[in-house]
């Protein structure tokens, strides 16, 4: 027992916590979907049918009507974004399913007639209803202490919201019922009004006039989509009480000096339609922007890796206590992994191109038509320019942003994850911007990129104009490939292309029938989403592909955030959600602040080899035992030896009357003896003996001193 207990700790009790939250949601989600099947497909009076007996078990709302699905829905709604009043509601029903069971059970044990209340239930019906009882206590005591993963409170602005909403619903519906009834008459209107919330007469027993079905079908609807908007109201999720701040770009930047290589998409975390969460102790970060209750984060953590799970946790805490839905879209490998350690499902979206200039080259096979067409427009006299963003004046700025903005198909900027829509800003210096010009100077295309550690760079922009040659931008990012070596770039990250794989193998030689169908589907969606395109485009310069992935909190949730992802990337309308202001500037002294940042030189000891354990305790083994005077290789690979101190031992060997050159001799041929001498056993070779360390004493047996 004291083991058990030792092991209770908050840590463990928040994971089981967690447990407990994604199985409700998933049961009242699986509701949901079970009761609109329900109101479709059963008959009005048909008795209950299996599914309905084994909902009935754990005690969840399901039955064929319009307010099974209201209900479940509401309840739902609530859970998956840890609202502390839909764990209410769930718990509610648990009671419910004890209650009843006790009341059947009491009128049994009396032995009156249960017809009223066993009526259109199967003969087991009652044995459902006990094992539900059992079932009711056990979720009971996992809501219980799941209670904490519910932190999300009701705000305070809510219940009256919500009740102006009713009002206003009961309103229409009393205007409606009014301009219904021909001669007006209150009795009239009264009994629409009443028939439309079941009630077929009033308490005091007298009948209510007749009305038209139609009609009391018109005010149902309008009291359904009332309480339909006011449960929304009332779980709608907080307001951030923080936005973007020129500090908290600041500090972003700060990390990104110093950890900005590790993912190609830090950099778009200084949007400044994003907020910041940092880690208690302020070495890494998660940017995220708050869409339709969704939490939406991009690419990985910003910072020190060691601190991305405390940076996570942070954001997924702040996400809870404003009932927003956690998720990262376009997340790394590594990312991945770090959501995954967070308790995220993870789902694959993609592949990233990314080019190697030191592995480019057109005269691979495979880009002979990427080769034609840079030869092609070589011959036009089409030139290109690669400029910092900090080396181009106001005018010249002025003059890309308007022709950007000109050249953009449609009128909403599209990207998120990968765009930082905000061309030309003085924070931006290090950009890299590549411009095209024919043969007359005129500008027909440009590409920007971001910093991507200090060797590398990533796509912003890519803009053509409308009346350019065919390949303006595949002849910029060849050109960009050949130059990249002289501007010190070693990797560029081109676009993002999703379902990359299923447009791959839909290709191949015997794909599948379903590879082959998704593939079409995806076609037909490339007409609004560029999906194919995007891929076919990047194809041409035989990237590397590295796969990209979307973190959610639950997979149940993955219809929400795709739909929030799509709006953030530019793919819905964004009249779907606020949309926070992107207009912010860092002042003068914030500036001043970036600069000092980017200034920043690396450190000796940010050079030194990043070594694992072992080999740093091999390599301290290896200079303790140099520092003793021993020799920590194995014999015959001795160290190597300068030629001015082999030229040494030749001439002590020479004077000793060892081996040397001798005239008319080899080298290494003994000197002739003097008559009468005995000629000397030959010993070992004094020119490759190693002498002793200074202050270890004699050399070690078989070793000679030379």
């Amino acid at each position: 027992m004291r083991r058990a207990a030792s092991q209770r700790t908050p840590a463990t009790e928040r994971s089981r916590g967690e447990r407990t939250a994604r199985l409700i949601t998933w049961l009242y989600a699986l509701a949901v979907v079970v009761n609109l099947a329900l109101l479709i497909a059963k008959p009005p009076r048909a008795r209950d049918t299996v599914v309905e007996l084994l909902f009935g078990v754990v005690n969840l709302p399901v039955d064929r009507s319009l307010i099974s699905v209201v209900v479940s829905a509401a309840i739902f709604w609530a859970l998956l974004r840890r609202k502390r009043v839909g764990l209410l509601g769930a718990m509610f029903f648990q009671f419910a399913g004890i209650l009843f069971a006790l009341a059947l059970a009491l009128v049994t044990l009396a032995g009156d007639d249960s017809t009223e209340l066993m009526r259109d239930r199967p003969v087991v019906g009652p044995v459902f209803d006990y094992i539900g009882a059992g079932v009711a206590v056990v979720l009971l005591v996992l809501m219980i202490r799941a209670r904490r993963a519910f932190p999300a409170r009701v705000g305070g602005t809510s219940y009256g919201a919500a009740l102006g909403v009713l009002l206003l619903g009961a309103g229409v519906a009393v205007l409606v019922a009014w301009l219904m009834v021909p001669d007006g008459s209150a009795p009239q209107i009264g009994s629409l009004l009443l028939h439309a919330l079941g009630i077929t007469s009033p308490s005091i027993g007298a009948q209510l006039p007749h009305v038209a079905h139609w009609q009391v079908q018109v005010i149902a609807t309008i009291y359904g989509l009332a309480a339909i908007a006011a449960i929304l109201v009332f779980l709608r999720s907080g307001k951030p009480t923080h936005s973007w701040t020129g500090e908290q770009e600041v500090r972003l930047r700060g990390l990104l000096q110093d950890h900005g290589q590790q993912d190609s998409l830090s950099y778009f975390a200084t949007r400044r339609d994003k907020s910041t969460v940092f880690s208690p102790d302020g070495r890494a970060a998660v940017s995220y922007r708050v869409i339709r209750s969704v939490s939406l984060a991009s690419g990985d953590p910003v910072g020190d890796p060691a601190s991305w799970d405390a940076a996570i946790e942070a954001w997924k805490q702040e996400a809870r206590t404003y009932a927003w839905i956690p998720a990262a879209i376009s997340a790394s490998e590594a990312g991945a992994r770090a959501y995954v350690r967070a308790g995220m499902a993870v789902i694959p979206m993609g592949d990233e191109a990314i080019l190697y200039p030191g592995h480019f080259s057109l005269n691979n096979t495979s880009m002979t038509e990427l080769r034609h067409t840079v030869s092609r427009l070589t011959r036009a006299g089409m030139t290109t320019r690669v400029r910092r963003h900090g080396e181009l004046s106001e005018a010249e700025l002025r003059e890309l942003i308007e022709s950007s903005d000109a050249w953009r198909h449609g009128g909403t900027e599209r990207g998120f994850s990968m765009a930082l829509n905000r061309l030309g800003d003085p924070a931006d210096a290090r950009c890299l911007l590549l411009t095209a010009h024919t043969a007359d100077g005129e500008l027909v295309g440009l590409l920007s990129f971001v910093p991507w550690g200090s060797t590398g760079i990533s796509l912003d922009v890519m803009r053509r104009a409308p009346d350019s040659p065919n390949g303006t931008t595949e002849f910029m990012i060849s050109q960009l490939m050949e130059e990249a070596e002289g501007l010190g770039i070693t990797r560029v990250s081109l676009n993002f292309a999703m379902f990359r794989e299923t447009f791959a193998r839909s290709q191949e030689i015997g794909a599948s029938a379903l590879t082959r169908l998704n593939s079409s589907v995806l076609g037909v969606l490339d007409r609004f989403l560029q999906l194919e395109r995007l891929y076919t485009f990047n194809q041409k310069f035989a990237p590397t592909w590295v796969p990209r992935f979307l973190c959610v909190d639950s997979r149940v949730s993955t219809l929400n955030v795709a739909v929030s992802a799509g709006i953030a990337e530019g793919f819905l309308p964004q009249a779907l959600a606020r949309t926070p202001s992107a207009d912010g500037t860092l002042d003068a002294a914030e500036l001043e602040r970036v600069r000092e940042i980017e200034r920043r030189r690396l450190v000796a000891e940010d050079l030194t080899p990043q070594w694992s354990d072992q080999t740093r305790h091999r390599i301290a083994h290896l200079r303790q035992m140099r520092e003793a005077g021993y020799e920590p290789y194995p014999k015959g690979s001795g160290e190597g030896i300068t030629v001015g101190e082999l030229a040494r031992r030749i001439d002590a060997a020479r004077a000793a009357g060892g081996a040397g050159p001798t005239p008319g001799g080899e080298a290494g041929a003994p000197a002739p003896s003097a008559p009468g001498t005995a000629t000397p056993a030959p010993g070992p070779p004094a020119l490759w003996t190693r002498p002793p360390a200074p202050g270890t004493g004699p050399s070690a047996p078989g070793t000679t001193s030379s």
